[in-house]
């Protein structure tokens, strides 16, 4: 069984089909599709399908949050051989920063902002990166992971993606859950400004939560969203001072 993507964003297609097809190439130990055919300038791939299924039900996401950890490790683990073609990790980040309007601390922003401006990613040796590694990007055969939707697949620091996954985390099931995965997937605490980062790369757009209500979380607001986001911003700043 083979399995059709289209990009739908014709300024991004060539670009995502071109990065998941390099990363799919590479020689892992994550379980996830092989490309069989791709057409970058067309935005499309053929790949296999591979078996399993999500979940983002809270307690799911708990219980497996050690193996997700675990799945982190052998992502940055992949041998980058020369010549890879695949792009270095950039934040999206692009000051001056505009505080969003669902913002109920202004000033945590502009610090926010102040921080990240001036931030620079502390030396490191590359690593391949997901990049948007969540619950509903793994799909699980029993106990066996599968990673799926590669089009963000860049290089870069080995905490770079850490942050993300613990936001999703924490929304999905809670704060203790998003912390004990970045601290299984790293050995250690991260850098806050990781978390930063994340944070000031959601502004100033609303958060969609239409993917967490077709999952079956219509608990997940977007409300809920922007207070988990601030709350785990302000916690970073905290953490700096």
């Amino acid at each position: 069984m083979l399995v059709l993507r289209e990009v739908p964003r014709p300024d991004d297609a060539e670009r995502d089909i071109r990065r998941e097809t390099v990363a799919l190439e590479l020689a892992s130990p994550v379980r996830r599709p092989t490309i069989v055919a791709a057409d970058p300038a067309g935005g499309r791939s053929l790949a296999t399908w591979v078996p399993g299924s999500w979940s983002i039900a809270a307690d799911d996401v708990r219980d497996r949050m050690p193996a997700l950890a675990e799945l982190s490790r052998a992502i940055a683990s992949t041998p980058l051989p020369d010549g890879h073609r695949l792009d270095h990790w950039r934040t999206w980040f692009r000051p001056p920063g505009v505080v969003p309007e669902w913002a109920t601390r202004p000033v945590l922003w502009h610090r926010a902002f102040e921080l990240a401006a001036e931030w620079e990613v502390p030396p490191h040796e590359p690593v391949l990166l997901h990049r948007d590694l969540h619950p509903m990007n793994v799909l699980w055969d029993g106990d066996d992971p599968a990673v799926v939707d590669w089009v963000q697949a860049c290089i870069g620091h080995p905490h770079a993606e850490l942050a993300h996954t613990r936001w999703n985390l924490t929304l999905l099931a809670d704060e203790t859950t998003g912390d004990g995965f970045v601290v299984t997937a790293a050995g250690v605490e991260i850098d806050p400004m990781w978390d930063v980062i994340e944070a000031v790369e959601f502004s100033p757009e609303p958060f969609d939560v239409s993917a967490w209500h077709a999952g079956g979380r219509t608990d997940i607001t977007a409300e809920r969203a922007a207070g988990a986001a601030e709350r785990l911003l302000a916690r970073a700043i905290e953490r700096l001072a």
